[in-house]
């Protein structure tokens, strides 16, 4: 699936945890992940909390970065050098 969202430059929305391992889908290799972390997953909640994670993006750039989105904040990583590990960690409160 994450093969799909690179080849047509889309940016990837999913609640799957898996997607938070960047070691995994590194956020350089992709035009952007989000991963909502929401304690109640379900097909309202998901979408609902959207527009509340996309609140930075006036002054954060989505592309080739990982955010994660809960209940009360966004955090934004950006690309990770080869040994300073997360180079851009940033918290924004909803």
């Amino acid at each position: 699936m994450a093969r799909l969202w690179q080849a047509g430059q889309r940016i990837l929305t999913n609640p799957d945890s898996d997607f938070a391992h960047t070691q995994n889908h590194p956020p350089q290799d992709y035009p952007g992940i989000i991963v909502p972390q929401l304690a109640l997953q379900d097909r309202d909640a998901v979408p609902a909390i959207i527009p509340h994670i996309l609140i930075p993006v006036e002054t954060e750039p989505i592309a080739q970065r990982f955010w994660i989105g809960d209940d009360n904040r966004t955090r934004i990583r950006s690309e990770m050098g080869p040994l300073s590990g997360i180079e851009n960690y940033a918290h924004v409160l909803l």
